[in-house]
């Protein structure tokens, strides 16, 4: 069951990477650019923050790495590093990737997450038909891959 976990959230992650890899050399694959940056309400699509192809690469990086973190932990790869490195290192960064997400999904109470108040943007549709509820997935599953 655990394999099968890791398995489906790493692939998740690298899907999500490609996406941000994609977006990050102009390339609109999936939802649109409008869609995936928080709106300022009332305001004709202006986004609270735009994105540079370096910031979006860093993400892309890091979804990667969340990846192997969890492929580490279910024991599914592993790398040429001392073994007590790797399991520090992925007994900690899951644990990261759960408040990670599970953060993600409680949001900053305006613009995202659970708790936002602004409701009327594209991007506040997403959230909350799917960026809230995948990062609640991916804390839930990153939670069975902890416990293991």
């Amino acid at each position: 069951m655990v394999i099968i976990t890791a398995i489906i959230l790493a692939l998740l992650f690298l899907v999500l990477s490609g996406f941000h890899w994609c977006w990050a050399f102009g390339w609109g694959i999936g939802l649109t650019r409008i869609s995936v940056v928080p709106e300022r309400q009332n305001s004709n699509g202006a986004k609270t923050f735009k994105p540079r192809p370096l910031e979006t690469i860093a993400v892309a990086l890091g979804l990667m790495g969340f990846a192997s973190v969890v492929l580490l932990r279910a024991n599914i790869v592993q790398f040429g590093a001392p073994f007590s490195i790797l399991s520090v290192w992925s007994a900690y960064g899951i644990w990261a990737i759960v408040a990670i997400f599970l953060l993600r999904s409680i949001g900053e109470f305006k613009y995202v997450g659970l708790f936002k108040s602004v409701h009327t943007t594209n991007f506040a549709y997403w959230d909350t038909r799917l960026f809230t509820p995948l990062c609640l997935v991916i804390s839930l599953l990153s939670v069975i891959i902890a416990i293991q």
